[in-house]
C-alpha cells in the first residue's frame, strides 16, 4: 500500500534549557498541535476481499482520497554537551509523539468523525549543531 498523508496546522509549545555545568546542559520541549490533511491512497495499490479492480475499467477507487484531522502532543527531553573551541554542540534525546487521528468525511465504509485512532511515534535522536 502506498499512502501519502500531508498534514498542515498550528502548534504551540514551550521549551526549557538548564545548564548542569559549564559544558553540559539538559533541555525539554513540549508542544501541542492540531493539523488537517488528506489521506491519499494511490490507485491499484490496495486490495480488499474482492478481486483486484480491472485497471482498464475506468472505475474510481472509493478510498482514493479522504479528509482527516488530528491533534496531539510532542515531548522531547535531551541532554547536551558543548565542548567549546569552535566544536559542534552535541545532544542526545528522546522523542515521544501522540496523535489522535480521525477521518472527517462520511463514506460508505466509515461513519465519519465519531471514531478517533491513536498514533504513536517514539525514538532516540542525536544532533550536532555548529554555532558560528
Amino acid at each position: 500500500m502506498n499512502n501519502v498523508t500531508p498534514f498542515h496546522g498550528p502548534a504551540l509549545g514551550v521549551g526549557i534549557s538548564l545548564p548542569l555545568n559549564d559544558r553540559v546542559f539538559v533541555s525539554a520541549n513540549m508542544s501541542a498541535l492540531y493539523m488537517i490533511g488528506v489521506f491519499d491512497t494511490k490507485k491499484n495499490t490496495r486490495y480488499i476481499s474482492d478481486p483486484p479492480p480491472n485497471p482498464f475499467s475506468g472505475g474510481d477507487d472509493p478510498f482514493e482520497k479522504s479528509r482527516m484531522q488530528q491533534y496531539g502532543l510532542n515531548v522531547e527531553p535531551a541532554i547536551g554537551f558543548n565542548p567549546g573551541g569552535g566544536m559542534p554542540i552535541i545532544s542526545l534525546g528522546l522523542r515521544f509523539q501522540w496523535l489522535r487521528v480521525c477521518f472527517t468525511e462520511t463514506r460508505d465504509y466509515h461513519g465519519g468523525t465519531d471514531e478517533w485512532f491513536d498514533d504513536y511515534l517514539y525514538g532516540v535522536f542525536v544532533s550536532a549543531v555548529y554555532v558560528f
